[in-house]
């Protein structure tokens, strides 16, 4: 069943499924013997090693702005896992109560991804290629951008739920991680930013 639906006939609830399936998908089944840095950054050794193991010098501990980034990049509310960015224990983003935060098996994929989005320009789906960030966040910060994307999403009445979390999920569909099953259009997107 394809879901490439116009926002018309998707109601935000069914959305959120299904963003939550496509990224808990890419999480487990490939990310979690990936690297998802070097993927958005077009190298043919993607998945070959994992991220924790990539000689890169993008979003490892040897990337200084990274490092500094990451740490207070998103403010997230309780109930979220601090680790891979996760809403915990809603609409099957993360399961309630992880048996050891620390032990995260996807700790670290989310936040890599969006920094090598916004601030890498060989990333194959540049900022400037995705609809959903406003005009006027073109070209600032990534702290700019970061206030931007850990605002609650629109149209959804629950506050676990972040617009990094739909760009996330378009960076996935854009490097071709989801299946035609996982695939929501632009303009369903579009409602949640």
């Amino acid at each position: 069943m394809s879901t490439n639906l116009t926002a018309t006939t998707m109601p935000p609830p069914l959305a959120l499924i299904i963003m939550g399936a496509a990224i808990n998908h890419v999480l487990e089944q490939t990310l979690s013997s990936a690297c998802v840095v070097c993927r958005l950054r077009g190298s043919p050794v993607w998945d070959q090693h994992i991220r924790d193991d990539c000689q890169g010098s993008v979003a490892t501990i040897f990337d200084t702005q990274h490092v500094v980034w990451k740490t207070r990049a998103f403010d997230l509310p309780t109930g979220w896992c601090f680790f891979c960015y996760r809403p915990q224990g809603y609409q099957g983003f993360h399961e309630a109560t992880p048996v050891s935060p620390r032990n995260c098996l996807y700790k670290g994929h989310i936040q890599a991804a969006l920094y090598t989005f916004w601030t890498r320009a060989e990333c194959i789906a540049p900022p400037s290629s995705c609809p959903l960030i406003p005009a006027h966040l073109q070209g600032r910060t990534l702290t700019e951008f970061s206030e931007w994307a850990q605002g609650d999403a629109h149209g959804i009445s629950h506050h676990k739920f972040k617009k990094f979390l739909v760009v996330f999920y378009w960076l996935l569909r854009s490097a071709g991680f989801l299946s035609a099953e996982y695939i929501l259009s632009d303009e369903i997107l579009q409602q949640f930013v």
